[in-house]
């Protein structure tokens, strides 16, 4: 059975720009743009996951930002590609690190945004993902500063 698409991509949209703005964190949304079903007065509650918390997580992170955005907020140290489906099928923001996500998930599991806790794009197929409307959004700006300060003392040691 196909899942509707989500109509409230304006909210996560909305989730996803203050969550990262929490974080201090740029935002870079590219190609997704809203359904034409997002609509002013159509709410829903938002579900969000983060399939692979232990990625980014040793301890030391504060979540409580995640959960008082959205309305539940579910988290696994990793998922096996196996439960994936499963674990996405509800949510309506999919947060992810290393996890793969390609148009097998994409077809069986349409969430509105998917937010990856990194720079990279490569392990979402970000073809699918603009096909279905499903906004993908990444951390644009992450060690800009460190990459730069690493680099001069590379200069420095030569």
């Amino acid at each position: 059975m196909e899942r509707p698409k989500p109509y409230n991509r304006l909210k996560a949209f909305s989730l996803a720009v203050n969550l990262f703005r929490k974080s201090g964190l740029s935002l870079y949304l590219g190609f997704w743009q809203p359904s034409e079903a997002a609509m002013p007065g159509q709410t829903r509650p938002v579900n969000a996951v983060f399939l692979d918390l232990a990625t980014v997580d040793r301890g030391d992170l504060d979540l409580s930002p995640l959960h008082e955005a959205v309305d539940t907020f579910a988290s696994w140290p990793v998922t096996p590609p196996d439960d994936i489906v499963t674990r996405i099928r509800d949510a309506e923001v999919v947060i992810i690190n290393k996890t793969r996500l390609d148009a097998a998930v994409f077809r069986a599991a349409q969430p509105g945004l998917v937010c990856l806790a990194a720079t990279g794009t490569d392990n979402v197929d970000l073809t699918v993902a603009r096909e279905s409307g499903i906004g993908v959004a990444n951390i644009r700006d992450y060690c800009t500063d460190s990459v730069a300060q690493h680099v001069f003392a590379l200069i420095l040691a030569l």
